[in-house]
C-alpha cells in the first residue's frame, strides 16, 4: 500500500510518517489500540498504521490526529524558542565577560 489515506467501501486504511510528540503518540497509540500500530520509527517521526471504519476516522480519529499534530508543532516550536533564549543569554554572558576583561 502507499502512504497516505485510502478509503475502501466503508473503511480507511492509513499508513503515514508524521511528527509527534511521545505524549501525543501515545495518546492516540493508546485511544486506538485496536485499529492502528503507531510507533516512533526513529529521526523524530512516527508511523501509524491501520485500518478503521470510516464512521469512527470521519467522527474521531481525523480530528484528534490534526489536534496532536498541531499540538507536537506547538511543542516542537516552544522548544525551539526555549533553546535559542538559552543560547543568546549564554552568547551575552560571554560577550559582557569579554567586554568586563577588556575595561
Amino acid at each position: 500500500m502507499k502512504f497516505g489515506i485510502t478509503f475502501l467501501g466503508k473503511h480507511t486504511i492509513i499508513k503515514m510518517n508524521c511528527k509527534l510528540t511521545t505524549l501525543e503518540r501515545t495518546s492516540l497509540a493508546e485511544a486506538y489500540s485496536e485499529d492502528l500500530t503507531i510507533y516512533e520509527i526513529g529521526k523524530g517521526l512516527t508511523r501509524i498504521e491501520g485500518c478503521m471504519h470510516h464512521m469512527l476516522y470521519q467522527s474521531s480519529f481525523s480530528y484528534e490526529y490534526k489536534l496532536a499534530v498541531k499540538r507536537s508543532k506547538v511543542s516542537f516550536a516552544m522548544l525551539e524558542v526555549q533553546q535559542l533564549q538559552e543560547s543568546y543569554e549564554c552568547h551575552m554572558d560571554l560577550d559582557m565577560g569579554h567586554a568586563l576583561d577588556a575595561l
